[in-house]
């Protein structure tokens, strides 16, 4: 088996945590640059449960192989990265224009693309970890750390992110997390002489767009504030 049943687990955990905080953050944010809390919380949450259907369904048509499998979970992983630390930042840099703008509602709906694309991953993301358990009795026990993940992420907003770093820097904390994930899976399959070279640049690149953003957070942060300020 190219990804132990425990690696699994733990990266459906991770995985349903980091997707949670995403869609967290994204909401804040939303709210913070449209207005209306509760009209942005809900359509969030509604959005990103619509979107994790399609992912779904859209995994449901094809067949992959075992090895299949694993390559394409690395790159959703990356790709849900991206999205975590991305998104926020993308959404405050397009604001102004949305601003100065006669297409206030097409605007809107670039906005929530970072949401749509998070729910989509994330529901392509768990059928696709469910199908590399052996039995139906590991299958419950992912399905279980997924729930499990979404609940830990709950709690991981109010209490942690937003007291040490806000939403922004937290995104990148958790994009970070969501790096680590994948970097588990390319472990596994770089030990069974599986991966391509290309997802070894893919991932080195991300991490480099991380650590950049942690490292520079002061110059972003501070734009962010001004904007929000102004």
């Amino acid at each position: 088996m190219i990804l132990p049943h425990v690696a699994l687990i733990f990266l459906t955990f991770l995985a349903a945590l980091c997707s949670l905080v995403y869609e967290l953050v994204l909401a804040q944010v939303l709210a913070a640059t449209l207005g209306g809390s509760l009209l942005r919380y809900c359509t969030v949450i509604g959005l990103f449960s619509l979107s994790l259907g399609v992912g779904s369904l859209v995994y449901a048509r094809k067949e992959y192989s075992q090895a299949e499998k694993v390559r394409i979970l690395f790159h959703v992983e990356l790709i849900l990265a991206a999205l975590g630390l991305l998104g926020p930042i993308l959404i405050v840099f397009l604001d102004p224009f949305r601003i100065g703008s006669s297409l206030g509602l097409l605007w809107e709906v670039v906005f929530y693309l970072p949401v749509v694309g998070v729910g989509f991953f994330s529901g392509y993301e768990l059928p696709l970890l469910l199908s590399l358990c052996k039995d139906r009795r590991r299958e419950l026990e992912t399905l279980s750390s997924d729930y499990m993940g979404m609940f830990a992420g709950s709690l991981m907003v109010p209490f942690l992110i937003y007291p040490l770093g806000g939403p922004f820097l937290g995104s990148v904390w958790v994009g970070i997390l969501n790096l680590f994930a994948a970097g588990i899976v390319f472990f596994c399959l770089y030990r069974g002489r599986i991966y391509l070279k290309k997802d070894g640049y893919i991932f080195g690149a991300l991490s480099s767009l991380a650590l950049v953003l942690l490292m520079a957070q002061n110059y972003w942060l501070d734009w962010i504030r001004e904007w929000f300020i102004s």
